[in-house]
């Protein structure tokens, strides 16, 4: 697992993230009646290591009145969606129940039965996911009804893309905050979320939430933005992530464009000419901008990419600075052909 992931897999380790999760994206009246309070991620007491041990996975219980409930989240980080993720997770909560029979005494209800799952999908890809989430869909038709003999099962599926443009302030929801982040929004907006989980998160007991936040932002962001600072250790905290964030937030678009330049002019001195090095330049940029485009919304197709190669300079270095005010592909375009047709 990429480190990335592994960050991402540490934040979700923390009830407050699992908590709000529940009751900013669960739209059910199941979810009011938890006791929070009672939230516990699951140790080996409760099940064995081998399920434990399946990366991506996170499980919790918490009460319902006099029961527990089984939160298994399964945290998502292919590029392509699995068709047959409806069947992988049946297996788990099967496997998952045949831990729990091990000790009846402590596992199952007042009434002698095993607990109910809630079984979430929380899926960050870029691709469109389509597989259906009911396991029904998987299983063939034969002459005849045989339906009553199929397994009856499906999963919530969370698209994190379509959560991410919510009202921070309003809904002071910690894992919608992290949502946001994942979406790489402008670095005006990511500096703001920053400074937002920085407030939220200023209680002591709150330190190793913000710490795991921290450690995954550094690791999110350090490629793109802080490669010429000192993340090197392992404690940086949070509200130094903002301060320095906040001191580098308006030289990135200048930052990036100089980039840009480079390797149009590394191009030109390797062609040897003043002609190529200008068009070197202007190519750097173009390919920076789409770059910049495909991170920030979705891959361009060929018209679309070249359509940038096509632009002049100017243009291309204003489209890199209106980009992050954009908030959508379409209208960078717009601002592309307005400035074109002057």
């Amino acid at each position: 697992m990429a480190k990335h992931d592994e960050g991402y897999k540490s934040i979700f380790s923390h009830p407050e993230i699992v908590r709000d999760l529940l009751t900013g994206f669960v739209h059910e009246d199941w979810v009011d009646k938890l006791d929070m309070k009672t939230l516990e991620k699951v140790s080996s007491q409760f099940v064995s290591p081998e399920l434990l041990k399946r990366d991506n996975d996170s499980l919790w219980r918490v009460r319902y009145g006099e029961e527990w409930i089984y939160v298994y989240l399964l945290l998502e980080f292919q590029s392509t969606p699995n068709d047959w993720m409806a069947l992988r997770i049946l297996s788990y909560i099967c496997l998952l129940y045949q831990d729990l029979l091990k000790n009846k005494d402590k596992n199952l209800t007042r009434n002698g039965k095993l607990p109910p799952i809630f079984p979430m999908v929380l899926y960050n890809g870029d691709e469109k996911w389509n597989p259906d989430t009911n396991i029904s869909a998987l299983i063939d038709t034969i002459e005849g009804d045989l339906s009553c003999y199929q397994p009856s099962f499906q999963y919530v599926f969370l698209d994190e893309k379509k959560h991410g443009n919510n009202d921070l302030q309003e809904m002071r929801n910690l894992t919608a905050a992290i949502f946001n982040l994942e979406q790489g929004r402008s670095p005006e907006d990511i500096s703001n979320i920053v400074e937002l989980l920085s407030s939220w998160l200023k209680q002591p007991e709150q330190a190793p939430l913000s710490q795991s936040i921290a450690v995954w932002i550094k690791t999110v962001l350090s490629a793109s933005h802080f490669n010429d600072a000192d993340l090197s250790n392992e404690t940086l905290q949070l509200e130094e992530i903002r301060e320095m964030l906040a001191e580098r937030v308006k030289k990135w678009p200048e930052k990036w464009l100089k980039e840009g330049e480079a390797i149009g002019e590394a191009r030109g001195k390797i062609e040897g000419k003043i002609e190529g090095k200008i068009e070197g330049k202007r190519e750097g940029k173009a390919e920076l901008l789409i770059d910049l485009l495909q991170k920030r919304f979705q891959p361009l197709n060929k018209a679309q990419q070249d359509l940038v190669y096509s632009l002049k300079g100017k243009v291309i270095t204003s489209a890199i600075e209106y980009l992050f005010q954009a908030s959508s592909l379409d209208e960078i375009f717009d601002y592309i052909n307005t400035l074109e047709s002057r």
